[in-house]
């Protein structure tokens, strides 16, 4: 089963989202990719697919509109469960 979290606001390293919620759901055998915002590009950690759809420049609002989007998109095309 193919999980994913999104988020446009979180680091990749957000101890909630990447140790006990996705690095956890690695562990018990789903393939799960996380989804962030930050300009830091893509990476494989603790089983973790990492995927980066840049930093969004402009403020909060661009970050809730354009990073959103972006995240979205990102999502549909890994077309998880």
């Amino acid at each position: 089963m193919k999980v994913c979290h999104l988020t446009s606001v979180h680091s990749r390293n957000d101890t909630r989202i990447f140790v006990k919620e996705c690095s956890s759901l690695s562990k018990a055998g789903f393939d799960t990719s996380l989804i962030v915002s930050d300009g830091l590009g893509n990476e494989q950690s603790n089983g973790v697919h990492i995927l980066d759809v840049g930093k969004c420049s402009g403020g909060r609002f661009n970050r809730f509109t354009v990073a959103t989007k972006k995240v979205y998109n990102k999502a549909l095309e890994i077309d998880a469960d």
